[in-house]
């Protein structure tokens, strides 16, 4: 089943590893080989970010309609 707005073209399932660390510096994340080498990365790694490098993915907002309900008003059925 894909998502509405999916444009990925991918189908199935899959099981996938994606590491992020909100608020820590990109200097921090692990580099594959444990290396802490400087790299020109931004002092911040945005979760946008992560999912471009690390999945090949990018995520991008579109506008779209929605099936929505909504419940005014509930109430306990009587106990008649």
């Amino acid at each position: 089943m894909a998502v509405q707005g999916d444009r990925s073209g991918l189908t199935g399932k899959y099981d996938i590893r994606l590491e992020y660390f909100p608020g820590e510096s990109a200097s921090r994340m692990p580099m594959g080989d444990g290396a802490n080498e400087s790299t020109d990365v931004q002092t911040e790694a945005t979760l946008l970010t992560a999912v471009k490098e690390q999945l090949g993915l990018q995520l991008a907002a579109v506008k779209g309609t929605r099936q929505v309900i909504v419940i005014d008003h509930i109430e306990r059925p009587s106990g008649n």
